[in-house]
């Protein structure tokens, strides 16, 4: 498997401003729920794209962080703390 490593460039955050505007999300209050809504859209887009593993960085004091990416199968790296998704089978 190819890993490709690249920055983010401005369209990056232009898609994610449409994902949020397509979303509803867009707004002054941005809740664990629409938050856990938007990151469950993007899994699926990335799964489509046939991307296996999901990389997030989480400051390990960040428990309310840590437990919503544990609840999403997000596996909590203890020796790094680098959070990822992998494809499971």
């Amino acid at each position: 498997m190819a890993i490709v490593v690249r920055e983010t460039k401005q369209r990056d955050f232009d898609a994610i401003s449409e994902l949020l505007k397509e979303e509803k999300l867009l707004t002054k209050s941005f809740t664990k729920y629409k938050f856990k809504r938007l990151l469950d859209r993007v899994i699926k887009n990335f799964d489509s794209l046939g991307i296996d593993i999901v990389f997030t960085h989480v400051v390990k004091t960040n428990d309310p962080s840590l437990k919503l990416f544990k609840s999403m199968d997000f596996l909590i790296q203890k020796n790094h703390y680098l959070v990822d998704r992998r494809k499971r089978g």
